[in-house]
């Protein structure tokens, strides 16, 4: 862990009574943060981070950092008219690439908007160990590797309507 200023922080911090303690979880290469908690008393609760990644402690406590070794997770964008949602957990997961802690559950699920012109066909998992195809609109999995998730759709095509009017009114 690191102050705002940068300093690493390891062992004990004195805080001025009353003062907010704020500190980044600066993680080396090829881990991620598997929990981030603190205990006062008798009571263990997580910490969570604010949007810019900063956490926050206001009393006197322990803080426990537990980091494990993580994989590149990257989620294919979908198609307008296409919903694709992926959690890990109760976390909702951004399209993209971003990594993810070795054995976190992740789920995934889709659907099409009607009259998108596409149907789900079925999810693609890619990882080292080869290619996986999930016909459910619905999967979970434990990430293992490096992995990429693509709900693949099939594009049904559209038709055109001709409307003649013939005098007297209009569509």
């Amino acid at each position: 862990a690191v102050d705002l200023e940068g300093y690493a922080i390891d062992g004990t911090v004195e805080v001025i009574e009353g003062a907010k303690f704020k500190f980044r979880v600066d993680v080396d290469d090829g881990y991620g943060i598997s929990s981030i908690s603190y205990s006062y008393g008798n009571t263990i609760k997580k910490l969570t981070p604010d949007s810019d990644g900063v956490y926050t402690v206001s009393s006197e406590c322990s803080v426990y950092i537990t980091f494990e070794p993580a994989f590149d997770l990257e989620i294919v964008n979908v198609p307008k008219g296409c919903k694709l949602t992926a959690k890990k957990g109760t976390d909702v997961l951004p399209m993209g690439k971003q990594t993810v802690v070795k054995n976190s559950n992740l789920s995934f699920s889709t659907s099409t908007e009607e009259g998108s012109g596409y149907v789900f066909k079925h999810f693609k998992v890619t990882s080292s160990s080869g290619e996986q195809i999930f016909t459910e609109n619905e999967m979970t999995f434990q990430i293992t590797d490096d992995t990429k998730v693509e709900a693949v759709y099939e594009n049904v095509g559209t038709y055109n309507i001709t409307v003649i009017c013939d005098g007297g009114g209009k569509i």
